[in-house]
């Protein structure tokens, strides 16, 4: 057992990381599955106990209107007796003429009582599953950005094991004790590293990509139109776990610190949409295909030819989910990397200009690049 287990080769670093993007990525689309697939069900549930409670309202209120009208309890008060509590008041106003021809009116008041079992349980589900339909909703933002964290927590030590240099700094100390504990220099070195990303991981986003764009000049910041968007939605997903969505004074500075406008007022709720969520999703599928890529080019750059061949390997595997969208995004993504950051040959170039005309036509777009 243990000569297997010393035998067995680690798989390769510039390997490792193409793994790291492909786990990323497919992951994000199961919780992008697990939205489409969830919400509907909730909602299904919320609509058809509302219908029930509207039906025993509605059939109710006719019983009511059925005695309020009968010849013995026309002026008089009228009510549908059941055992049980009283659920709800209903009041109605009749108009009628006299015979000069003026018109008068005449309020009837009905109430109607329900018995608990109609009305209380009802209503409670009601209540229940809307609950939970927008906690499952916020819970996947969370889940969302938690999943990105872990990502980049994973790149990061990656590439910092490839370039230690960049963390062995004066500033960066270590002590004696330590060091006799960690019984060897590269265990140190692993040490500050782990050091290093945890701090990372606790800062905010913001910082999070200043920091890869100055140590792998990648250019999240200048190039990632959709910056804004992946630092809001990180917000966000704090206001869920600290304040339940409610608008904090910290989220609003935050937002308008990266230039990021938000109408949202202090102390309004926020909540996670089919829409929002789908945005909030494509914004971190992008982002971390181009960490990941932007990282694998800059740190392995004699391996450019198996980070094209994933790419495009990337696209077709979305395509062939059916997930035109995605491959779409991966190839505009591929068409965009610079020459230099390249295999010499076009093959893979070809591949993608080829599967993006295909990704858009299954799409229902007109290519007119």
């Amino acid at each position: 057992m243990s000569k297997v287990s010393s035998d067995k080769k680690e798989k390769p670093k510039h390997k490792k990381l193409l793994s790291i993007i492909d786990e990323y990525l497919v992951d994000l689309e199961c919780l992008r599955e697990m939205h489409a697939s969830v919400v509907p069900v909730l909602q299904a549930q919320d609509k058809e106990r509302k219908d029930a409670l509207s039906e025993i309202f509605r059939s109710a209120k006719e019983k009511g209107e059925e005695k309020s009208e009968s010849p013995a309890d026309e002026s008089t008060e009228s009510q549908e007796e059941t055992s049980g509590t009283v659920a709800d008041m209903q009041k109605t106003e009749v108009v009628s003429s006299d015979a000069d021809g003026k018109e008068k009116e005449e309020k009837k008041k009905i109430t109607l009582k329900f018995k608990p079992t109609d009305v209380d349980f009802i209503s409670a589900n009601i209540h229940k599953i809307e609950k939970a339909e927008k906690l499952f909703e916020k819970q996947l933002v969370v889940t969302l950005v938690s999943r990105f964290d872990e990502f980049l927590g994973k790149i990061l030590k990656l590439i910092l094991e490839q370039n230690p240099e960049w963390v062995i700094s004066a500033d960066k100390t270590i002590s004696y004790k330590d060091l006799i504990a960690l019984k060897s220099v590269d265990k140190a070195i692993q040490g500050i590293i782990y050091k290093e990303v945890e701090d990372l991981l606790r800062d905010s986003h913001e910082k999070q990509i200043q920091y890869i764009d100055d140590k792998l000049k990648i250019g999240i910041g200048k190039n990632f139109s959709k910056l804004k968007e992946f630092l809001e939605v990180a917000e966000r997903r704090n206001l869920f776990v600290h304040t339940g969505g409610t608008v904090s004074g910290q989220y609003i500075d935050k937002c308008k610190s990266f230039g990021c406008n938000v109408s949202n007022s202090l102390g309004e709720k926020l909540g996670s949409d089919i829409e929002y969520f789908n945005s909030a999703f494509l914004v971190y599928f992008e982002i971390g295909l181009r960490i990941g890529q932007g990282s694998y080019r800059r740190i392995f750059a004699n391996e450019m030819e198996i980070a094209d061949r994933a790419l495009n390997n990337l696209a077709v595997k979305f395509m062939n989910l059916g997930e035109y969208s995605l491959a779409e995004v991966i190839t505009e993504f591929d068409l965009a990397i610079p020459e230099k950051l390249r295999s010499s040959g076009s093959e893979f170039l070809y591949f993608s200009k080829i599967n993006r005309a295909v990704s858009q036509k299954f799409q229902g777009k007109v290519n007119e690049k």
